[in-house]
């Protein structure tokens, strides 16, 4: 008769030794993937957030004029400037020059002639364009006007294309529109906007947006996050004259340079990106 052998103490040992050690070398490795992966997805994400904050800041600049006062103020952080939040094709105008009328978004036309990005307020300025005297374009010019108060409802003009609008958008104005407009010209709506590096809640720093109306209690809203987190250790703008030198005075602006940067975890650089804008004048 065969006696079946056990296993020894000493062989459980080595075989809970042998698997102890495979364990550790796949737990290593899986941590090491872990690791890879996370590093991965963070420069992808630090990447889409330069890309996205780079193009923003881009787009907004290529369409601004400061030697026509587009630029308020500037700094390293950020700068506030002049953006167009609607525009429109005048309708009607009283007789006093003060209370122009624009068709409503959805007003019954062949073609959309008002579009708001953001619904006009108090405080916003508003940019007539007035033709001139001749018929040439050199005595043509946008005319800026405060709006007074919040629009209201009101008809067009009784006569013409916009005979039959009754519901178009009353803009009053703090001063009377030239006298050489008309019926049929252009307006733009323009809001105080800062574009700028800020510190939100949890304490990173974010490219945000904020808008100002003097009408408000507080002028400026708080500010709205478009893309970071971002480094704020060095300058994020720079702006330079016609010269290419440094300029601290908004209307001298003729140039802009953009910087981003974002951190890893650890505190070192992931990475950067820089464009200039020249500016439109």
């Amino acid at each position: 008769m065969l006696r079946r052998r056990g296993v020894s103490l000493v062989e459980m040992l080595v075989t809970l030794l042998a698997l102890s050690i495979v364990s550790s070398v796949a737990l290593g490795l899986l941590l090491r993937q872990q690791r890879f992966y996370a590093k991965a997805a963070e420069a992808a994400a630090a990447r889409t957030a330069l890309r996205e904050g780079i193009d923003l800041v881009a787009t907004f600049l290529r369409t601004l004029s400061p030697s026509a006062g587009d630029l308020y103020a500037i700094d390293p952080a950020g700068m506030e400037f002049r953006a167009v939040t609607g525009t429109a094709v005048i309708c009607g105008i009283d007789s006093t020059r003060t209370h122009i009328t624009v068709p409503p978004v959805d007003a019954p036309l062949p073609i959309p002639l008002t579009s708001w990005v953001a619904e006009p307020l108090a405080g916003d300025t508003v940019l007539l364009y007035d033709p001139g005297v001749s018929q040439s374009m050199e005595d043509d010019a946008w005319r800026p006007n405060a709006l007074a108060a919040d629009p209201t409802t009101g008809p067009c003009a009784t006569t013409g294309p916009f005979a039959g609008i009754t519901r178009g958008r009353v803009l009053r104005l703090s001063s009377p529109s030239p006298i050489t407009m008309g019926v049929g010209e252009l307006l733009r709506v323009t809001r105080r906007t800062r574009l700028g590096l800020y510190r939100a809640g949890d304490g990173l720093w974010y490219l945000g947006f904020s808008d100002c109306l003097s009408s408000r209690a507080l002028p400026c809203s708080s500010p709205q996050p478009v893309s970071g987190p971002f480094d704020r250790s060095q300058p994020a703008f720079a702006f330079r004259d016609a010269t290419g030198l440094p300029t601290t005075t908004p209307a001298a602006v003729r140039q802009f340079g953009i910087t981003l940067r974002v951190l890893s975890a650890g505190g070192g650089y992931l990475d950067s990106l820089s464009t200039l804008v020249a500016a439109r004048n």
